[in-house]
């Protein structure tokens, strides 16, 4: 019996030992599983954060890529485009260094006494003429009736070669504009007699014209210029001369207005040149009065009454005073005249006039001297005034030197500044008055380019260019490229 309760208690000790063991091992083992549920969870945090981490990098480099990739195309860009503008420059810049040294060689030519000033005949004042004039000889001059008292002042002189045809045209549409204005008398040069149907051209309009013959002559040229086909240049100059010389052997005749066989004009044009004559007398700043806009694309005019001044010889019908061409004709060029007239030792800074819609119009896009040089591109989609304006009625005073250098300096500080060019067509033709600036020679070209603006320079002055400032228009808005401090491309006088 006693045994028996031992046995008992034995075992309810040894379920209890088991019981406490299982209990203990069981907290032990929650425990356990609490901290590694922790350590799972703090891992997971982690895992998660470096997750996090990792693609907010990833994606900050994705953009840093994205950018570099925008960067590495406008770098790939303006590398082209530099290289573009490397190879346009280095191709004008030659051409300029041939053209300069065939003026030097022109002028040494000259120097050695080749060409000097004699209005009784300009011909035998060349030496060694004979072996360098192509052509027949001509007849002499014909003896004109000396104009009366009350007669014109003013000469027209159309300049013709080989192109019947385009000065048939122009000079019906000279009559034509001319009508019976009292004002001018109107001659026609011709350079030589090699193509007869000019001369039988010429001859059709009797008593209406002067007619001139030049035997063409091209002194001065040497034989690089030659293999370049460059005659035309020098015998144009040489024609020039001889004839302007001629006219102006007329007391009466006090200006010249230069045309050539090629030119279409305006209904307003002689006008235009009549009411601006009296500045030669007023101002003596002025060098010659344009019918022609270098950058007069439709797109780029607005208003048919404005002038301006512009330190750049335009040429394309002009016209100049007495006293102005005696002085350039006693040291006339023999060749490659327009840039010589360009060049500072003749110009002086002194100014041209120039209407913002031309008053003629190119139709020379083949047979002329440069070729239909430039044609299609600027020349073509000029805009030619058909708005005649009454001139007499409009007061001009605004373009004396002094008055429009005040004007011009005022409209520029007062421009609103823009950024750069893209800011232009959030102003267009909204007539407001606008500029942007440019800080370099190369940065012009660019902007030039762009615009569809004539880029290049003649002796450092781009095209229509006044003080360095080149105005267009956009729509009715005024547009000026500014010059940025030192970026002053060639000499003028500073506006106070």
């Amino acid at each position: 019996m006693m045994r028996h309760k031992h046995q008992t208690a034995a075992v309810v000790l040894l379920l209890g030992c088991c019981i406490f063991v299982y209990l203990a091992l069981h907290g032990y083992c929650l425990i356990k599983v609490d901290r590694l549920q922790d350590a799972h969870n703090d891992a997971i945090s982690i895992i998660k954060k470096k997750i996090r981490n990792f693609t907010r990098q990833n994606q900050e480099m994705q953009g840093k890529l994205a950018s570099l990739e925008e960067q590495l195309v406008s770098a790939e860009e303006h590398l082209q485009q530099t290289k573009q503008l490397n190879a346009a420059l280095k191709q004008q810049l030659t051409a300029e260094k041939e053209k300069l040294q065939h003026m030097n060689e022109a002028r040494i030519y000259r120097n050695e006494g080749v060409n000097t000033f004699q209005t009784s005949g300009y011909a035998s004042s060349l030496r060694r003429q004979d072996d360098m004039v192509s052509g027949a000889e001509v007849p002499p001059p014909p003896k004109f009736n000396p104009l009366p008292a009350d007669g014109p002042t003013h000469a027209i002189v159309v300049f013709t070669y080989s192109r019947h045809q385009m000065l048939q045209r122009t000079l019906d549409d000279l009559f034509s504009t001319l009508e019976h204005s009292d004002n001018f008398i109107v001659y026609v040069s011709q350079d030589g007699m090699d193509y007869p149907m000019v001369t039988q051209q010429i001859e059709a309009y009797g008593s209406k014209v002067r007619h001139l013959i030049n035997r063409r002559n091209i002194t001065g040229i040497t034989e690089k210029e030659r293999h370049h086909h460059y005659q035309s240049y020098y015998a144009i100059a040489h024609h020039y001369k001889w004839a302007i010389d001629t006219i102006f052997k007329e007391p009466r005749l006090q200006r010249i207005i230069v045309l050539e066989e090629d030119l279409q004009l305006a209904p307003d044009v002689f006008d235009y040149f009549l009411a601006t004559s009296n500045f030669f007398d007023e101002d003596s700043t002025l060098y010659a009065v344009s019918a022609w806009n270098d950058n007069g694309k439709s797109k780029h005019v607005h208003d048919p009454e404005r002038l301006y001044l512009s330190d750049f010889f335009p040429g394309l019908g002009w016209m100049t005073s007495r006293q102005i061409w005696m002085e350039l004709s006693a040291k006339w060029t023999l060749g490659f005249w327009d840039d010589w007239m360009r060049q500072p030792a003749q110009r002086k800074m002194r100014t041209c006039i120039r209407p913002e819609i031309s008053r003629s119009y190119t139709i020379g896009d083949r047979g002329g001297a440069s070729a239909g040089q430039f044609y299609n591109e600027h020349l073509k989609p000029i805009k030619l005034n058909t708005v005649p304006v009454k001139w007499s009625r409009i007061d001009l005073s605004y373009l004396k030197s002094e008055a429009y250098a005040r004007k011009f300096a005022k409209e520029i500080v007062q421009a609103e500044e823009l950024s750069g060019i893209h800011e232009i067509q959030a102003h267009h033709d909204m007539g407001d008055n606008i500029k942007v600036q440019y800080n370099s020679r190369e940065e012009f070209v660019r902007i030039a380019k762009k615009l569809s603006l004539m880029s290049d320079f003649k002796d450092g002055v781009p095209r229509t260019a006044y003080k360095g400032v080149v105005t267009f228009r956009a729509g009715s808005t005024v547009v000026h490229l500014v010059p940025g401090p030192g970026a002053k491309l060639y000499e003028y006088a500073s506006v106070e």
